[in-house]
C-alpha cells in the first residue's frame, strides 16, 4: 500500500507505532518477519489511495496526503503531533479466541499492559508519546487499492465460514486462521495504519525468495533474504549492515513502512530463530536512524508476529526506547545462556548470493 505523507521540518525523527492483531497464515517461519518497505521517487502516487489527494516530487521535497478535506476535531493538533517523539495507535483482535492456535486475543493487551508497567505512554511520558485515538476504519476502496476487489468482496464473505471453522482458505494464500470479527477488525487496523501516516505533517506461501526481484516498473526494488533457522543477534546485525543499509541508500526511500515481525524471537514457538529483545533494540534503533539519514525520520512500524507474550511485550516496549533514544532494558530480559551457534557460514552464503543478485 503506497501511503504518502506532508512532513513538516520540526517532525523529522518522529516515529509511529501501530499495535494491533494480524491475521496468520502459515509460512516459512525461517524467513526474517520484519521486513522494511521502501518507497522511493516517483512511486508514491502510481496506485494512490481512493479519496485522498496526493503529489510527489523528489525526495528533498515535500509529499502531501489528506485523509480528507475536512477538518476533523477529533485528530490530534499540529503542535501535539510535532512535540511527540512516538506516535501510536493500538487495534487489537479480541476475536481471536481459538485455544491451541499461536494467534491469541492476548497479545496487543499484554504490550498495552507492558508499556504501563514500563512507563512508555503519554500518562507517564506526557507529550513526547502521543497515542490516535477515534481514527476511522479503512474503507473498501482503499482495501481495493491494493487489492482486486473480488478478492476483497471473497474475504468478507469467507468470514461466514470462519466462524464455524476457524480457518479459511483463499485462492493464492494458505490456510488463514480468521473468526466472525476478523473482517471488521482488519478494516479497524487498516485505518489505524493510514490514520498514523496521514498523522505525520511532512511474505506468504510461494513468496519471499531471494530470486524474486519484483517485475514490471518495480523490477529490482523487491529484496528478499531468507535467513537460515537458528540466526540471530550477529546474523541480524551482519544483514543490517551488509545488506539493508546499502540497498537502502541507493534506493533513496521517502519513508520506511516496517512489517514488524517479533516472532523470531529465541523465545517464540514458532520462528526456529536467535533474536533477542536486545537484537529488536538494535533494529529499530539502526532504522530510526537510516530513516533520519535517508528520509527525514519518516519510519512506521506495523506489529506483526509474535506469540510469546512475555518476549512479544519486552520487545516491542524496547523498540520504544529506542525510538526514545534511550538505552535498552534487554539484559533484565534476555538469557545468554539459552543461545547456541548461529549458521554464519550459511549466512554469508545467502549474503553474497543476494548481492550478487541486487550488484550490492
Amino acid at each position: 500500500m503506497e501511503l504518502q505523507t506532508f512532513r513538516h521540518p520540526s517532525f523529522a525523527g518522529t516515529v509511529m507505532f501501530l499495535v494491533r492483531n494480524h491475521e496468520l497464515k502459515w509460512k516459512n517461519h525461517n524467513r526474517f518477519s520484519l521486513n522494511t518497505k521502501l518507497l522511493g521517487d516517483g512511486h508514491f502516487c502510481k496506485h494512490s489511495i481512493s479519496g485522498r489527494k496526493c503529489f510527489s516530487k523528489n525526495i528533498r521535497s515535500s509529499v502531501s496526503c489528506s485523509y480528507s478535506t475536512e477538518k476533523n476535531d477529533t485528530l490530534p493538533s499540529v503542535k501535539q503531533l510535532s512535540d511527540a517523539r512516538v506516535i501510536y495507535a493500538v487495534a487489537p483482535a479480541l476475536g481471536h479466541t481459538k485455544e491451541s492456535h499461536p494467534e491469541s486475543s492476548a497479545r496487543v493487551p499484554a504490550i498495552v499492559t507492558a508499556l504501563e508497567e514500563m512507563e512508555l505512554t503519554s500518562k507517564f511520558r506526557g507529550s513526547e508519546i502521543l497515542e490516535l485515538q477515534n481514527f476511522k476504519l479503512a474503507s473498501i476502496d482503499d482495501i481495493a487499492s491494493v487489492h482486486a476487489k473480488a478478492y476483497v468482496s471473497g474475504l468478507e464473505k469467507a468470514m461466514d465460514r470462519a466462524s464455524k471453522q476457524g480457518l479459511i482458505v483463499i485462492d493464492g494464500s494458505g490456510p488463514t486462521y480468521a473468526t466472525a470479527t476478523t473482517f471488521h477488525e482488519s478494516l479497524v487496523a487498516a485505518g489505524a495504519g493510514l490514520a498514523l501516516v496521514d498523522s505525520v505533517d511532512g511474505s506468504y506461501p510461494g513468496t519471499g525468495k531471494i530470486d524474486e526481484i519484483g517485475h514490471g516498473a518495480g523490477e529490482g526494488a523487491t529484496l528478499n533474504l531468507p535467513l537460515p533457522g537458528g540466526s540471530g543477534d550477529t546474523a541480524m546485525r551482519t544483514v543490517f549492515d551488509e545488506v539493508i543499509v546499502p540497498c537502502a541508500q541507493r534506493f533513496k526511500p521517502d519513508i520506511f513502512l516496517v512489517s514488524a515481525g517479533y516472532d523470531g524471537h529465541v523465545l517464540d514457538p514458532l520462528a526456529s530463530l536467535q533474536f533477542t529483545t536486545g537484537t529488536y533494540y538494535m533494529l529499530a534503533s539502526n532504522i530510526k536512524q537510516l530513516a533520519k539519514d535517508l528520509c527525514g525520520g519518516r519510519c512506521v512500524f506495523f506489529l506483526e508476529g509474535g506469540y510469546n507474550l512475555d518476549s512479544l511485550s519486552y520487545s516491542v516496549a524496547d523498540s520504544f526506547r529506542a525510538f526514545l533514544g534511550e538505552p535498552s532494558l534487554a539484559p533484565k530480559f534476555d538469557d545468554p545462556a539459552i543461545l547456541y551457534e548461529e549458521p554464519l557460514t550459511r549466512l554469508k552464503q545467502a549474503i553474497q548470493t543476494v548481492k550478487h543478485i541486487h550488484s550490492l
